[in-house]
């Protein structure tokens, strides 16, 4: 499992309590306790994605760097999560589930990346439009390569 070493409390007591027994005692069953993961990372993904565009798009007058903030970040959570993943053959797949599929699918935006650059099309600023879909995913593979070699460098040691 993903977090199943034991925690120690101010007692130094072993805490048994992890996220994924909670999660099992609530679901019921696997089944739902897998779509709870997903609900439960997406949902945390896309809060962060819908602040990161409240803070951050405003900062520049045609990047929106809220939305390239997100895609960059879920690049790099996933390029660490697949590393780690890779190389901790004993971590629960429901884990994979809550960090891949819903924390960066909740997080990652390609349909407001999209709209973004069509409403860059739209007011005439095409070469901000243009830097906006290299920058995003160029970005995003680099980071998804960056975090995938440090995480294997890491994991490996």
């Amino acid at each position: 499992m993903f977090f199943s070493r034991q925690v120690m409390d101010s007692q130094s007591r072993p805490m048994r309590a992890t996220l994924d027994t909670l999660l099992h005692q609530i679901a019921g069953n696997d089944r739902v306790s897998t779509s709870l993961r997903r609900f439960i990372g997406g949902g945390t993904g896309s809060v962060l994605r819908w602040w990161l565009g409240m803070k951050l798009n405003p900062v520049h007058h045609a990047i929106p760097i809220g939305t390239l903030t997100a895609n960059l970040l879920g690049a790099f959570v996933i390029g660490a999560g697949l590393a780690w993943f890779n190389r901790l053959t004993g971590i629960d797949p429901m884990w994979k589930l809550l960090i891949t599929t819903g924390f960066c699918g909740g997080l990652t935006t390609f349909s407001t990346f999209s709209a973004e650059v069509v409403f860059l099309l739209q007011q005439g600023r095409v070469s901000w439009a243009l830097l906006n879909v290299a920058v995003n995913l160029l970005g995003s593979f680099a980071m998804t390569a960056l975090a995938f070699w440090l995480f294997s460098q890491a994991a490996s040691r």
